[in-house]
C-alpha cells in the first residue's frame, strides 16, 4: 500500500499565495463533498464508487491550461516529498475520465509514467463543456507574480515544456542521485557567480541520453557541490529518447565532466 504524504513542505511552500497552496488530503474529501453536491443538482444517477489507479494518459483535462510554477512545485513535492494526495475524477457511462480537482498532479503522473490515485464519481451522462487529454494540456506562466523560491523550479518545467513541444514527444521524468563525475555540462563556465539563495535545497535538471546525463539547469548549484566535498547531487532526470541541441552544446564546449577544472572558472558565491 502507497505511503501516505509524510514531512514538511515549509522549505517550499511556506508563504506562498492561494492559487499555489495545494490540496491535502482533508481537503479532497471536503472537495469530494462539495462536488457530488453540485454535480447532484444536475445530474442523475450519481455514484462515489470509492479509489481507483488510473493510467492518467487516460485522462481528460476540464480546464484550458496548467501553470508553469504550481506544476514545478507539485513535481518537485511528488518527487521529494512524498506528496501523495489522490485526484477527484468523474467517470461516464463511456468509461471516460473527468479530472475535476487535480490537473497538476495528474500531469506530473503523464510524465513519471505512473498510475495516479483517484476519487471516481460515476455520472452516467457527465459531458463537460471543455476537455482534452491532460498529456497534451497548454502550459502558461502565470499572469501573477511567481515567488522568486519557485522560479527554478518554474524553469525546469518550461524547459521540459519547450522540449516536448520541439520533438513532439512528451517526456519521461524521474529522480535521481547521480554521482557528480558523471554528469556533462552543456554550457560553458560562467566567471560570474550568483546567489543561490532558493536555489541552494532544489536539485538540478538533467537530460538523459543513453545513459549519459547532461546537466541542463544547475551548473553552478553542482559546483558548489563539489566544491563542498559531495560526491553525489539530487537531480530531477528527463529524457525523449533522443539526441537534442543541448547535446551537441555540450559535445563542443571541450568539457566532458564536471571537475576542479572547470568548476574553478565557474565558481559560485556560496550557499546563502
Amino acid at each position: 500500500m502507497r505511503e501516505r504524504s509524510t514531512g514538511s513542505y515549509n522549505d517550499i511552500t511556506e508563504g506562498l499565495p492561494s492559487r499555489l497552496q495545494l490540496s491535502t488530503h482533508k481537503d479532497t474529501y471536503r472537495k469530494l463533498r462539495e462536488v457530488i453536491y453540485l454535480l447532484d443538482m444536475k445530474y442523475s444517477g450519481i455514484k462515489y464508487t470509492g479509489l481507483e489507479e488510473l493510467d492518467p494518459f487516460s485522462l481528460y483535462a476540464t480546464q484550458s491550461v496548467l501553470e508553469s510554477d504550481k506544476l514545478g512545485l507539485v513535481l518537485y513535492l511528488v518527487l521529494f516529498k512524498n506528496y501523495d494526495v489522490p485526484i477527484i475524477v468523474v467517470r461516464n457511462n463511456r468509461g471516460e475520465h473527468f479530472i475535476i480537482d487535480g490537473h497538476h498532479r495528474a500531469r506530473v503522473y503523464v510524465w513519471l509514467r505512473r498510475k495516479i490515485r483517484a476519487h471516481i464519481i460515476y455520472v452516467p451522462a457527465y459531458k463537460p463543456r471543455l476537455s482534452k487529454p491532460v498529456c497534451i494540456t497548454e502550459v502558461i506562466n502565470p499572469p501573477t507574480g511567481t515567488p522568486e523560491k519557485l522560479i527554478p523550479l518554474r524553469h525546469i518545467v518550461n524547459t521540459i515544456f519547450f522540449l516536448e513541444a520541439t520533438h513532439g514527444i512528451i517526456a519521461r521524468v524521474w529522480r535521481e542521485k547521480i554521482p557528480i563525475t558523471r554528469l556533462k555540462p552543456t554550457q560553458l563556465p560562467s566567471k560570474t557567480g550568483t546567489s543561490l539563495r532558493h536555489k541552494s535545497f532544489l536539485p538540478i535538471l538533467v537530460y538523459d541520453y543513453l545513459g549519459s546525463k547532461y546537466v541542463i539547469d544547475g551548473h553552478k548549484r553542482t559546483c558548489t557541490a563539489l566544491s563542498l566535498g559531495l560526491k553525489s547531487i539530487d537531480a530531477i532526470v528527463f529524457t525523449l529518447h533522443t539526441y537534442i541541441g543541448l547535446i551537441r552544446a555540450s559535445e563542443r564546449i571541450g568539457y566532458n565532466m564536471f571537475n576542479n577544472e572547470y568548476c574553478s572558472v565557474s565558481t559560485p558565491i556560496g550557499l546563502m
